[in-house]
Formats: C-alpha cells, sequence, structure tokens
C-alpha cells in the first residue's frame, strides 16, 4: 500500500510540477509578476475612467438643472414685468 501511494503521490506531484512549467511559459518572457502588475494597470484605468464618466454625467445633470433654474426664473421675471404692465407680450 506504502508503494502504491507513494506512486501516486509521485504522478501528482510530476502533472503539478508540468502544469506549472506551461503556467510560466504561457507567460510574456515568463514574467507572472509582470503580467500581474499590467493587469492591476487595466483595472486602475478602467477605474479610473468610470470615475471620469461618472464626474461629467454628474457636471452635466448640475449644468442641466442649473439651466432649468434660470430659464424658470426668467420666465417668472417676465411674468412678474408683464403683471405690472413694463413687458410686451
Amino acid at each position: 500500500m506504502t508503494d502504491e501511494w507513494q506512486n501516486d503521490m509521485t504522478r501528482r506531484i510530476e502533472t503539478l510540477e508540468a502544469g506549472h512549467k506551461r503556467l510560466i511559459r504561457a507567460f510574456p518572457a515568463n514574467d507572472l509578476e509582470g503580467h500581474r502588475r499590467a493587469h492591476e494597470a487595466m483595472i486602475e484605468d478602467v477605474r479610473s475612467r468610470k470615475a471620469l464618466t461618472q464626474a461629467i454625467k454628474e457636471k452635466t445633470i448640475s449644468g442641466l438643472v442649473w439651466s432649468a433654474m434660470v430659464a424658470l426664473g426668467f420666465a417668472c421675471w417676465h411674468e412678474v414685468l408683464y403683471i405690472l404692465g413694463k413687458a410686451d407680450k
């Protein structure tokens, strides 16, 4: 039983080592750390783009709300002047 177990463990270790070698060869210049850093940089870029998009949306909505408020204010002012008889219809 011990020999069988040892042979099984040896096969498993060899399989893992072969898989590890294939994994290492899958990365450019066998650089696992560089590959990880590249992904982290891409993730950070996506985060910054999302933040920029969110900021643009917020500023656009804010500008639209302010524009509507100013237009409403001018309309109210025009109506007040019209009621007082100082503006043409």
